[in-house]
């Protein structure tokens, strides 16, 4: 006979069951990896596969979308966008406001870094939503850690331009400098260029000084550029036992040295992005409970705003490196990958990229053979110098994937793509992301997915 006691007894069973089980069989990421190529379109990675003459790492990733990232009141039209050709060339995103939805989730005017539309409040970042989950996270660039992109993920200022208070909240945790909005928790990794020594603006001297003392009270291993010194060993060798790791290096510029088409032109007192990458993704993995990683190719905006194609198809090549060292590290830790979302996409274009003047780029370019650099006005054109509001490729690969298909929904005409916007990477990002369980993690989570069970049994017994 079915009673009540038996119902119990088997509600019990299943209980234990779903303690062991429920929380291996899930589809979510114990660690989720955004890589930002920042001004890259899908002509940049054409222009760039042509030189190299086979697809991309990012292409082979399984997911392929576009995206859009026109900033707060800003629109895309797909129609517009492919029987006028200037139509792009108007209602373009800065990096502020494409980093700031692709971290908050939320739409917000140019410059400001995660704080919404007119300023009026305070967005958490995506680095916050995971540390309230007891993950860790960390931001990597090849342009001054300060700058938009990494910013948006570890900060909140009225103005991108405010680097000094952006560096200092992101140090010290203080948000209390021009434009801040309040103090943020400090990350796990912060590796980027800014480097005083070579480039004034980006640092103050005050927070430079702490992280070489180490008296920033946040526990930074601290590993900089230093003239003579191979800087993809000083780093690699400062994340070997790192907790918190903080690279700072760069050129001139701010940014690390430009890589060129033919691999020249870096310098070897910077590591390169790949090696950037590879360090904060063993200082993350360290901290057990999962992480949010943000790898950015800032430099690919910056050769794209002088129309420079040497320097851009060489950054492009370096971030597609980095992807594909990052692809690497999860065969080796996630063989499966049962438990990483990794994400590859661009937060706008720059350049307008074409295969002529006033041609539409759904038009291939032209392509002069492998590794012969194309010339401008031949085999492609720059039809800007600025950013423009074009579509942006979105990759993706790893559990939690599948969802992109949910919210690309929009058909784009000339790029023959679904498209999602970009404010719903970070709402996929945040839906995915879940910590490593621990007892109670998995005890909570087994109890929560069996109520509805022992009321089944419960009504069972009582019919």
């Amino acid at each position: 006979m079915f009673t009540r006691r038996f119902a119990k007894k088997v509600y019990l069973v299943f209980l234990l069951a779903g303690l062991v089980f429920v929380p291996c069989a899930h589809s979510s990421a114990r660690r989720v990896i955004l890589m930002i190529g920042d001004g890259m379109g899908f002509k940049h990675v054409e222009i760039t596969r042509n030189y190299v003459g086979r697809p991309l790492a990012m292409e082979i990733l399984p997911q392929k979308y576009g995206c859009t990232t026109y900033e707060y009141g800003g629109s895309y039209s797909s129609s517009l966008a492919w029987s006028n050709f200037n139509y792009v060339k108007s209602g373009a995103t800065d990096s502020a406001s494409a980093a700031t939805a692709l971290s908050c989730g939320v739409k917000t005017d140019n410059g400001n870094i995660a704080t919404s539309h007119n300023d009026l409040q305070r967005l958490q970042t995506m680095s916050e939503y995971v540390r309230q989950l007891g993950m860790a996270s960390g931001v990597v660039s090849t342009v001054p850690f300060s700058h938009a992109t990494p910013a948006a993920f570890a900060a909140h200022n009225n103005h991108r331009d405010n680097y000094t208070a952006i560096a200092r909240e992101m140090i010290t945790s203080y948000g209390d400098g021009v434009g801040a909005r309040g103090n943020t928790p400090t990350i796990a990794v912060i590796i980027g260029g800014g480097h005083l020594y070579w480039a004034s603006g980006y640092i103050g001297s005050n927070e430079y000084n702490a992280l070489r003392n180490g008296t920033t009270g946040q526990g930074w291993t601290f590993v900089e550029r230093r003239s003579g010194v191979d800087g993809s060993l000083s780093l690699a060798s400062a994340a070997s036992n790192a907790v918190k790791l903080f690279g700072l290096y760069g050129g001139s510029g701010g940014n690390l040295e430009y890589r060129l088409a033919n691999g020249t032109g870096a310098n070897r007192e910077n590591p390169t992005l790949a090696q950037m990458s590879l360090a904060a993704l063993e200082v993350l993995q360290r901290s057990g409970r999962g992480f949010f990683l943000m790898v950015e190719g800032g430099a690919i905006d910056w050769a794209s705003h002088a129309n420079n194609v040497n320097q851009m198809i060489g950054e492009m090549i370096g971030f597609d490196e980095a992807v594909a060292t990052v692809m690497g590290w999860v065969d080796r830790v996630d063989p499966l990958w049962e438990d990483t979302l990794l994400i590859v996409t661009g937060d706008h274009e720059t350049g307008y990229i074409t295969r002529g003047s006033g041609v539409f780029p759904n038009v291939p370019l032209a392509n002069p053979g492998v590794g012969v650099l194309p010339t401008a006005g031949v085999h492609f054109a720059w039809n800007s110098t600025g950013h423009t509001n074009s579509l942006v490729p979105v990759y993706a690969k790893g559990v939690g994937s599948h969802l992109f298909a949910q919210f690309a929904k929009n058909w784009d005409i000339g790029y023959a793509t679904y498209y999602l916007d970009n404010t719903e990477i970070s709402t996929i990002m945040r839906l995915v992301a879940v910590p490593e369980p621990t007892g109670v993690v998995a005890l909570a989570f087994g109890l929560g997915c069996l109520t509805v069970s022992r009321k089944k049994l419960l009504r069972i017994h009582r019919a």
